[in-house]
């Protein structure tokens, strides 16, 4: 008696008939990730002032790169001069 792997065996269907051939192109791949969520920072620090004031101009932005002792913002002193 056959086993059903030969009969089965003997009714392979041609390569031809089973997949779909094309011809290759060459081009480029793009590939894009995308995502959803938050980022939260490594540290986070808290950066204060000894006076308060009016920013008049700001040398760096939330998520730069800073250096102990960078000057981060410059506050408007024309209040201050005006009290003198």
């Amino acid at each position: 008696m056959p086993s059903p792997w030969s009969e089965w065996k003997g009714r392979s269907i041609p390569p031809e008939q089973r997949y779909t051939f094309v011809t290759v192109n060459k081009g480029t791949v793009k590939q894009t990730v995308s995502a959803n969520g938050t980022l939260n920072p490594v540290t986070l620090v808290s950066v204060g002032t000894q006076v308060s004031g009016t920013v008049k101009r700001y040398a760096a932005d939330f998520n730069d790169k800073v250096r102990e002792g960078q000057v981060l913002l410059e506050l408007d002193d024309a209040t201050y001069r005006a009290q003198c």
